[in-house]
């Protein structure tokens, strides 16, 4: 693909629609040469024509966007809360959908089966020719260049499973493997809130605390691919003990299980509160949609609860700020997409501690996708690599 085609092409797919004039305009280039581009790139089914812009005072210019069914891909998500898949086209929508055991992964073994299982389905949907991979966005530490889940959350004996190389050799499709948050990270750049933002912290409050970065327009990893395990700032010296062997980590103060833990504290030193009744009676079961649930419903345990640990999350949010001057903040994740104090408390802590400087110019924006953004993400994985290998060709 030429340079120019590729030009074409990275702008349609970040601004979503983009018309003739702009795309000579944004280039430099002749509307005459950009119309016999764009040409070809219709006859090659890359792009089609959607509709017509504004009129700025003659004949509206024709719209182009990324063809949908240009090509499709399969994400998957691998967490702590199970595993599900999505088949996705070009233009960010799901097609399909396919979800596995809800039960927490436990072992490397069973979590290959459930992921061939959830993505044989999907795969038939589609013409063959149009699959251009399988994208898995997995919980804990990656290998992204071999594809390799070196470590999951709480399982001790899971090290360096070939998942990539697994699925690759099960369907005869090309792989692509990421850490789930950074996985959710790149769907939210390419599809949701923080489309054509160049700049971002993408902060993941589900049953880890980790943030994605988007620095220039790219996803940051890290040297070693650790970048994001903002669940481990000691934000309170001798709190709780955290799983990572530390005391006083974020997670072990705000995360969901971190509240669950304090309720049933609370509850057993004989606090009130109407938490039990949302899990069915039982305190020993209590789970973070019925802390959730119970704080909807006024319950001042749940309310103190949800806000303290919002407030632990404004103060790392302030600092993060200081430190990285981003222009947004995406909130995703169970504790902030729900209903909630969560969400208002975070940004007023925010608001109180950052830099008087970026106390009103950074943005926070709830995640676009309540449902499977690391899925889509993971799909985006396949695109983005599909892309990168057209410009090489």
């Amino acid at each position: 693909m030429t340079a120019h085609r590729q030009e074409i092409v990275k702008l349609a797919r970040g601004e979503g629609q983009v018309a003739r004039p702009l795309l000579a305009r944004t280039l430099g280039i002749s509307l005459p040469t950009i119309t016999n581009l764009v040409k070809g790139l219709i006859r090659d089914e890359i792009l089609i024509e959607d509709g017509f812009g504004k009129s700025q005072g003659g004949r509206r210019a024709a719209l182009l966007k990324l063809n949908p069914e240009y090509a499709y891909a399969v994400g998957v998500e691998v967490s702590l809360s199970g595993v599900n898949a999505v088949l996705m086209d070009l233009a960010g929508d799901i097609v399909a959908s396919g979800t596995g055991s809800t039960e927490p992964v436990t072992n490397d073994e069973c979590m290959t089966a459930e992921v061939i299982s959830v993505v044989e389905p999907l795969l038939t949907r589609v013409s063959r020719s149009k699959l251009k991979g399988i994208g898995i966005g997995i919980a804990g530490l990656v290998d992204r260049e071999h594809g390799v889940s070196l470590k999951f959350p709480h399982c001790e004996n899971w090290s360096n499973v070939h998942i990539g190389t697994i699925l690759e050799s099960r369907f005869n499709l090309e792989a692509c493997v990421d850490n789930d948050v950074q996985a959710a990270t790149l769907a939210e750049f390419r599809y949701g809130a923080a489309r054509g933002v160049d700049s971002f912290v993408y902060l993941h409050i589900g049953h880890g605390i980790r943030v994605g970065m988007v620095v220039d327009g790219k996803v940051f990893h890290g040297v070693h691919g650790r970048a994001g395990e903002l669940g481990h700032v000691v934000v309170e010296e001798g709190g709780p003990i955290c799983y990572c062997g530390n005391y006083g980590c974020l997670e072990s103060l705000a995360s969901p299980r971190a509240i669950v833990n304090q309720a049933r504290e609370a509850m057993g030193k004989g606090v009130e509160s109407s938490i039990a009744p949302f899990a069915r009676g039982d305190a020993s079961g209590i789970h973070i949609d019925a802390v959730l649930e119970a704080a909807a419903d006024g319950d001042r345990l749940a309310i103190n609860l949800l806000e303290r640990a919002a407030a632990h999350i404004g103060r790392v949010v302030a600092n993060l700020t200081n430190i990285l001057d981003p222009s947004m903040f995406i909130l995703a994740g169970k504790l902030a997409i729900r209903e909630g104090p969560l969400v208002e408390v975070i940004e007023r802590v925010f608001r109180r501690m950052a830099m008087p400087a970026a106390r009103d110019t950074v943005e926070i924006r709830k995640s676009a996708f309540a449902e499977s953004p690391c899925a889509r993400g993971a799909a985006t994985l396949v695109f983005d690599r599909m892309f990168e290998q057209m410009a090489l060709g």
